[in-house]
């Protein structure tokens, strides 16, 4: 039996209770629809693509900006690098050679040129190294001055071509100084015998050193000995033989220098010659026997000054002005006879050389070895002090093979009233017309 404090549920009570079941119902949906499931997110990107595929047959019309969608990490595929395959070397077979196609002439003789070139510059950069860019020392005495490595390569290229200047020719330099020129033509043609001599003692010991130098690097310690300096004054030298290319800077000799420097050159038998000063004092003032031949510009050293070399033959015919007073056929050959009494005592290899000369040539005769070893002893000698008898008598000897009549400084020029020192000897000689008293 049913009690009558029990209730019963009206129909507002149960239309309620269903609405809430419904909305709870929709509440599970929505929240599963916010995370779709793997199915779904295939089913979609399937779906995308295909609309991209169709939509991409369509024209653009105008620049239309799409919204792309973001890809998920996890479907990016990593790119395979593909490799290429390089094909192999071909084998060298070490039995079957390469055709050899032989040089041209020209290229040849470039070819040589260029390594003759490296080896003059790699001996003026150890000139450089051991005693500056530009030398000298003048210290009072005579004047100096160098021209440039190009502007002698110009020089040597003229001897070359118009002067017999080859690996046969001695070629002497009057006035070294550093000896720039003669370690030049050493290398370039190569002459047989390349000398200098100097008249400032700190500038011989400087070219000494520098000699030295070249002699020790590792190209030339295989090559025989070609170069030698001694000091001296040239106006002591009889003759200029044996010499056949005579080269001189002599933009600063003094006028009395020059004239007997001509008389020694008439004398000699050199056929060329090489000068700073033009035709018109080399062969109207100074009388010497030659031609010109040619000429070039060279540029000095450390300025900005540029001299003329000029390019010399000997002439056959005596070009010099027969004088009005008789001249005397007698006394010219007791000079010739006393010239050649001077010879008598000289070994018959060295006939030919010049006393003043003999000295370097003796020392060249000792080869490679023995050069250096003569200027490492004549250093030694020189530098050292508390010097035993030995070695004084060493030193004396020493002193003995490079000794000289030294001449002061002023008896170079022309003092105004007075004649010349060298006029009568000159005059004996026929070399060159003396003024009336």
């Amino acid at each position: 039996m049913i009690s009558s404090r029990a209730k019963v549920p009206s129909s507002a009570t149960l239309f309620d209770a269903s609405k809430s079941i419904s909305g709870n119902k929709v509440a599970l949906e929505s929240k599963t629809s916010r995370f779709p499931t793997k199915q779904q997110r295939e089913s979609t990107r399937k779906a995308s693509s295909n609309k991209k595929s169709l939509k991409g047959d369509e024209p653009h019309l105008g620049n239309t900006t799409r919204r792309k969608r973001k890809a998920f990490l996890s479907d990016q595929k990593p790119q395979k690098k593909v490799k290429t395959q390089r094909k192999p070397a071909p084998l060298k077979s070490s039995l079957v050679p390469g055709k050899a196609i032989p040089l041209s002439p020209q290229r040849l003789e470039n070819v040589a040129k260029s390594f003759i070139e490296l080896d003059v510059v790699e001996v003026y950069k150890t000139i450089r190294k051991q005693t500056g860019a530009l030398g000298g020392n003048a210290a009072g005495g005579a004047i100096y001055g160098e021209i440039t490595r190009n502007s002698f390569q110009r020089v040597v290229d003229f001897l070359k071509i118009n002067c017999d200047f080859s690996e046969t020719s001695l070629f002497l330099d009057v006035g070294s100084g550093l000896g720039k020129p003669s370690f030049h033509v050493s290398i370039d043609p190569g002459v047989e015998i390349s000398f200098g001599i100097e008249l400032e003692e700190i500038r011989w010991h400087l070219s000494l050193h520098n000699l030295k130098s070249i002699l020790l690097l590792e190209k030339n310690r295989s090559k025989r000995a070609c170069m030698m300096f001694s000091m001296g004054d040239i106006t002591n030298a009889a003759t200029l033989n044996p010499f056949s290319h005579v080269y001189s800077f002599d933009v600063g000799f003094p006028p009395d220098v020059m004239d007997k420097y001509a008389a020694i050159y008439n004398l000699s038998d050199a056929p060329f010659l090489v000068s700073f000063h033009g035709p018109r004092k080399i062969i109207e003032l100074y009388q010497f026997a030659v031609e010109c031949m040619g000429q070039i510009v060279t540029s000095m050293a450390g300025s900005s000054e540029v001299h003329t070399c000029y390019f010399y033959r000997r002439h056959s015919q005596p070009i010099c002005p027969q004088d009005d007073t008789e001249q005397n056929p007698v006394e010219t050959e007791k000079r010739i006879g006393l010239i050649e009494e001077e010879f008598d005592d000289i070994p018959i290899k060295l006939l030919s050389v010049d006393p003043i000369f003999q000295s370097g040539f003796e020392i060249i005769n000792r080869g490679h070895d023995g050069v250096i070893a003569w200027i490492e002893s004549f250093f030694g000698q020189q530098l050292c002090n508390g010097r035993t008898r030995r070695q004084k008598a060493l030193s004396a000897r020493l002193a003995d093979e490079v000794k000289y009549e030294q001449r002061q400084l002023q008896s170079y020029y022309r003092v105004v009233g007075n004649k010349r020192a060298f006029d009568d000897v000159a005059k004996n000689c026929g070399t060159y017309k003396t003024k009336k008293e």
